[in-house]
């Protein structure tokens, strides 16, 4: 998987998965153009995560704004690659675990240069696999590395608050997924039958 070419030895990493029925282009295409606000679970989560952050920084506006994949890199992700039709890789690096975290990456160079001790490199990923016809695995990973002992100290205590949350919004984004897919296929079935 391309996730692997970006942070190949990690100190966490957490995955989830769910079959979806559909071609591997278009569960793909249902996958990644989720609306992240058709979720209030979702929403609720990244707004008391994100809102210290966003009034620290003035920022409320580009958070309240945020609503697909392309939009996590108003809050410090990045798009690092994306094979059509199989998986997207977002990476952020900086000290997350801080009320107010500074992160700064812009693009796949500077993801690999970063290289802050105190802080750490987390990628997450999307990425879809036909196993038979007419039925695909959706999968979501999330790993972090700790650039030193310290940084890898601060963000245990970080995660042993988070990550069950983290780890709902990774379920629920599938979830959506499943019912966007459910949505295009309708559609698709549907202009089939009107022809």
């Amino acid at each position: 998987m391309l996730i692997d070419t970006y942070l190949d030895t990690w100190h966490m990493a957490k995955a989830y998965s769910l079959e979806i029925a559909g071609d591997q282009a278009s569960v793909f295409a249902a996958a990644r153009n989720v609306n992240i606000r058709r979720s209030p679970a979702i929403m609720a989560l990244w707004a008391m995560r994100m809102l210290p952050w966003a009034v620290l920084q003035n920022n409320l506006r580009e958070v309240a704004g945020i609503k697909s994949y392309e939009d996590l890199s108003r809050i410090g992700f990045c798009l690092l690659v994306e094979e059509p039709g199989q998986e997207l890789v977002l990476g952020f690096a900086g000290e997350f675990w801080r009320m107010a975290p500074e992160l700064g990456v812009g693009n796949a160079e500077e993801f690999r240069a970063f290289s802050r001790p105190e802080a750490a490199k987390a990628v997450w990923n999307l990425h879809v696999r036909q196993v038979s016809p007419g039925l695909c695995l959706v999968s979501t990973e999330t790993r972090v590395k700790c650039l030193s002992e310290a940084a890898l100290r601060r963000f245990q205590r970080y995660w042993s608050t988070i990550g069950p949350f983290s780890g709902l919004i990774r379920r629920e984004l599938l979830r959506l997924a499943k019912r966007n897919a459910k949505r295009m296929g309708q559609g698709q079935r549907a202009q089939v039958q009107a022809v």
